[in-house]
């Protein structure tokens, strides 16, 4: 059962952009209360070939966010934010640092195959990450997505 004010992509089944946000400013006010280290990561998934026509870009996107739900913990918020760009918020159960290497790791993995989208298509994706760390990068939402944008791998 989802929130009153959860608003799920149709098409992703991720939360979207405003979801997010507001997600992201609850999940870092506990952690900022309760010393918690979190990570910020801000990716695009885009196929190599660019020019897919709206109903396979539809499910391009759709097979993205089974893909993301499927690796997701529990604890994690992942979004989609429009235009190929995803994001996902969680708080470290280990050591930071190496929690959020594992899962740029994860998601390097998971989106190093073309993504089989139907049974005539299958399209071959680049995926780019960036990462930022709280409270080490910045302590409010607007301050970490800027800096994941901005170390983009």
């Amino acid at each position: 059962m989802s929130h009153q004010n959860t608003n799920i992509c149709s098409i992703t089944g991720l939360v979207d952009r405003v979801t997010f946000i507001e997600q992201s400013k609850q999940l870092l006010e506990f952690s900022n209360r309760t010393k918690a280290k979190a990570s910020l990561l801000f990716f695009s998934i885009k196929p190599q070939d660019s020019h897919l026509e709206q109903p396979l870009l539809d499910l391009f996107l759709t097979t993205i966010g089974s893909r993301l739900l499927t690796i997701a913990r529990k604890s994690d918020i992942y979004a989609y934010l429009g235009d190929m760009s995803f994001a996902n918020l969680s708080i470290a159960t280990s050591e930071q640092h190496e929690h959020a290497l594992a899962l740029v790791e994860k998601l390097k993995h998971e989106f190093s195959q073309p993504l089989q989208i139907n049974d005539a298509a299958t399209i071959p994706v680049s995926i780019q990450i960036g990462v930022a760390q709280f409270p080490e990068d910045g302590t409010h939402y607007e301050a970490l997505i800027n800096k994941a944008k901005a170390t983009t791998l």
